[in-house]
């Protein structure tokens, strides 16, 4: 008589095999999933950049909305800043920027007989660029000297470059500027 033998096992060689497999699939599957979740964190990166940029640049036109004009401009690489502004023409790499905002007087009536006058004294307003922290800070200075900041704050601090261009002929009788930063994060 014969003996059936009993092969309802797997042998080694399939078990090898089906182990390959399923390595080779978690593979692409763990490669995908490393790859989605770097590309989420870039484009994150990227999106946070952006949002900084247009506050920072929201920040700075709404600070120099009410000035009469560019005081002084400090260029990259120079110490003293340039107070002679029809010497400068075109796209300007600068260190510090400094506008002159007049006395302003505005009444605070609703209506109502309670209405108070409030002066604000003359004020210069700077926009500084520190290249080595990347920081770009405003100050408000109350006092023509330079003396007596009101107000000191970072305003970005991702800024690499910051750059103006005047639309006008030169930077005297500009009415009008062209602002650009340049921002770089953690190798974005």
């Amino acid at each position: 008589m014969k003996k059936e033998i009993d092969n309802k096992g797997m042998t080694l060689i399939e078990v090898i095999v089906a182990l390959a497999i399923a390595g080779i699939v978690m593979t692409c599957i763990g490669s995908f999933l490393i790859f989605n979740t770097n590309t989420f964190q870039r484009t994150q990166n990227l999106l946070e950049m952006q949002q900084d940029a247009q506050l920072t640049m929201n920040n700075i036109v709404d600070r120099i909305m009410l000035s009469d004009g560019i005081k002084s401009i400090t260029l990259l690489g120079e110490s003293n800043p340039e107070e002679d502004l029809s010497r400068l023409s075109g796209e300007l790499e600068i260190e510090k920027i400094e506008f002159y905002i007049p006395e302003l007087k505005y009444n605070t009536s609703s209506g109502s007989d309670d209405s108070v006058t409030i002066t604000e004294k003359d004020k210069i307003i700077s926009i500084f660029l520190d290249r080595d922290e990347g920081e770009l800070i405003y100050k408000q200075i109350t006092d023509p000297n330079g003396e007596g900041i009101v107000e000191e704050e970072i305003i970005s601090n991702q800024t690499s470059n910051f750059k103006i261009n005047t639309l006008s002929e030169n930077y005297e009788v500009c009415n009008s500027l062209e602002l650009t930063l340049v921002l770089e994060s953690n190798g974005v």
